[in-house]
């Protein structure tokens, strides 16, 4: 098990996007007023000054603990107007889970093995102490590339007319660690939804849709429910170079070329073929 100090922002709905990454903790910010656009503020300057916020644990899983918590679970659906799929109530807080299920290529529900998972753990005053990732969605963004894309949140550019953050990727040191390849995303994975070509490159396009509470349905809301994630890989020598992602209103970018050092190995278990 790894431990680092670390840190983290989050922000949400349909418009955000920083042109390289980061995940679900971008699900706030801007388009606010008042005491929840303050908090988000609070927050992201925290990330400004990661290691002395944050701490990150990597278990095979990849966990945020947020050493001095402002955002509140009232915040969280304020913000994204949708309740999580499940609750778990413990001695000390409450557990919130964000369950995200795969859909096979004729869009019914694939194996639950298949679902990825974000873990939103709260204190007993409501406040976002810990963001957990799954070990499934550490399969198409390793470790090393989510924690810089959280590190990196804290000096993003802020524009509130788009709603937009972008991040330089050039400020940051490069990631030396190996890219999954094509065949290993799709063994964790499981298969594409679809497969096309895409700006130059080939495309694998998975499709999801948040579980409701209960295992139940809101038609009013199955739009919002919706995921796409769309992996690209040069198709000369295989290599993962981009991924676009939109989790309920959540947009993630990650051009995985920015980050990685030059020369960085890509997965052995990777090919153009895979």
């Amino acid at each position: 098990m790894r431990e680092t100090t670390a840190k983290h922002y989050t922000r949400h709905r349909a418009a955000w996007r920083k042109g390289w990454g980061a995940l679900f903790l971008g699900w706030f910010i801007f388009s606010l007023t008042g005491c929840v656009y303050l908090r988000l503020l609070e927050f992201q300057n925290q990330l400004a000054q990661f290691d002395q916020f944050f701490r990150v644990e990597v278990d095979g899983r990849f966990i945020l603990h947020i050493l001095e918590p402002k955002i509140t679970s009232q915040d969280l659906i304020y913000l994204s107007s949708l309740e999580p799929s499940r609750r778990e109530a413990e001695e000390s807080g409450e557990t919130w889970y964000y369950v995200f299920q795969k859909l096979r290529s004729d869009s019914s529900l694939d194996n639950p093995d298949t679902h990825i998972t974000f873990a939103l753990r709260f204190s007993e005053k409501q406040r976002l102490t810990a963001v957990t990732f799954s070990p499934l969605f550490l399969k198409i963004v390793p470790p090393e590339f989510l924690e810089q894309s959280i590190r990196s949140l804290g000096h993003a550019d802020v524009d509130r007319k788009k709603r937009q953050l972008r991040a330089n990727p050039e400020s940051l040191p490069r990631i030396t660690q190996a890219l999954p390849g094509r065949s290993e995303i799709v063994q964790g994975l499981g298969d594409p939804f679809a497969t096309e070509v895409k700006d130059q490159s080939d495309c694998l396009m998975y499709r999801y849709r948040l579980q409701p509470p209960d295992g139940g349905k809101d038609e009013d809301k199955e739009e919002r429910r919706k995921a796409v994630v769309e992996l690209l890989f040069n198709p000369l020598n295989g290599k993962l170079t981009k991924m676009d992602a939109n989790f309920a209103g959540l947009k993630i970018t990650i051009h995985y070329e920015k980050l990685a050092a030059p020369g960085s190995p890509q997965s052995v278990k990777g090919g153009a073929g895979g």
